[in-house]
């Protein structure tokens, strides 16, 4: 249901195609490569890191005054 929710048209073509004779989805399993597990959370840990920076930055420089 997550996946409908998520994107009806892709998951409708999904079905059709899956009614056709294509493989089946595995919706579950979907990206869970572990070098992209990886590189999310460094991404992650990045924008948080430069985003408090910046929250840090203005709140020091406007409201601590």
């Amino acid at each position: 249901m997550d996946a409908y929710l998520e994107n009806p048209n892709d998951w409708l073509y999904q079905k059709s195609q899956e009614k056709k004779g294509a493989a089946k989805f595995d919706y579950v399993n979907a990206n869970m490569d572990p070098k992209q597990l990886v590189l999310s959370g460094v991404w992650a840990v990045f924008v948080t890191c430069v985003g408090s920076k910046i929250v840090y930055e203005i709140v020091t420089e406007y409201w601590l005054k």
